[in-house]
C-alpha cells in the first residue's frame, strides 16, 4: 500500500522521463519540494485516500494522465493566450469615450506646476502636474502649447485636520483627503483638432469615465476661456 504523508487529497501523478521507474520511490518519501513536484502532474482524488491505491493503480493512472496531460497541455495554452489577449484588450480599452487618451504611465512622478482649490459642489484640493513638454511651455510661456503637452490635474477631497488643529492654537487646518480622480489633457493639434487640439480624460480608481457626456463637457468648459490660455486654466506657480 501507499502511504504519503505531505500530501492527503492530491496525488502526484509523475510524468517520468523515459528510463525512470522508481515511481514508488518517489510516492513513498514525506515531502516533496516545488522542484520534486515541477515535471509532475497533481491531480486531486475526491474520496480517495493515497493509502487506498497500490502502485499498480497508481502506474495505471499515470497511463491515463499521459493521455489526458497532452489535452490539458493544449487547452491550457490556448487559455493562456486567450487571457493574455484579454489583458491586452483591457489594457487599451482603459481610454476615454471620443479621444480616446489612456492615463500616462509615470504621470505621479510628473513636476507640480501649481495646486488649486474648487470650492461649492466639488470641495476639492488640486495639484497639477505636467509632462516635461508642458512643464517647459508653462515656464516659458509659450502659448498655444506644442504638440506632445500633457497637463494631469489630480483631485483630492478638501477636508479639515483635527490632528494638525489640536497642535495649532485654532482650527485652521486643511488637507488633501481621499483621491476623487485625475483628469488628463493630451495636446494633439491634428488629432483633436476638433476640440482645440486638446484630448480629455477623466479616470476614477484608475479606470476610465466612459461618459461621453462628461468628456463633451471638458471643451464646453475650456473653450469660455481667453483663447490666450490655450484652452487651459491652469498658471504657472514659481
Amino acid at each position: 500500500m501507499i502511504q504519503h504523508t505531505a500530501i492527503q487529497r492530491y496525488l502526484v501523478l509523475p510524468m517520468r522521463p523515459e528510463g525512470t521507474d522508481d515511481l514508488h520511490e518517489f510516492l513513498t518519501r514525506d515531502s516533496a519540494s516545488a522542484v520534486d513536484i515541477s515535471p509532475y502532474v497533481v491531480v486531486q482524488i475526491a474520496g480517495v485516500g493515497l493509502a487506498a491505491l497500490t502502485v499498480s493503480t497508481i502506474i495505471e493512472m499515470e497511463v491515463e494522465m499521459r493521455n489526458l496531460s497532452v489535452f490539458f497541455l493544449q487547452a491550457s495554452g490556448i487559455a493562456a493566450i486567450c487571457i493574455a489577449v484579454a489583458a491586452a484588450v483591457g489594457a487599451t480599452d482603459n481610454v476615454s469615450p471620443i479621444y480616446r487618451v489612456a492615463l500616462p504611465e509615470g504621470y505621479r512622478d510628473w513636476k507640480m506646476i501649481t495646486v488649486a482649490h474648487e470650492a461649492g459642489k466639488n470641495n476639492d484640493i488640486r495639484a497639477i502636474l505636467g509632462n516635461e513638454i508642458a512643464v517647459q511651455a508653462f515656464r516659458e510661456g509659450t502659448r498655444p502649447f506644442p504638440d506632445g503637452s500633457v497637463i494631469a490635474r489630480l483631485a483630492y477631497v478638501y477636508k479639515s485636520s483635527p490632528e494638525n488643529d489640536a497642535v495649532f492654537p485654532a482650527p485652521q487646518s486643511f488637507v488633501a483627503g481621499d483621491p476623487t480622480n485625475v483628469q488628463i489633457s493630451v495636446k494633439d493639434s491634428k488629432k483633436y483638432a476638433d476640440s482645440g487640439g486638446w484630448g480629455y480624460a477623466q479616470f476614477e480608481n484608475g479606470l476610465a469615465n466612459q461618459s461621453a457626456t462628461l468628456m463633451k463637457s471638458c471643451f464646453a468648459c475650456h473653450t469660455m476661456l481667453d483663447r490666450s490660455k490655450d484652452f487651459v486654466f491652469s498658471h504657472y506657480s514659481q
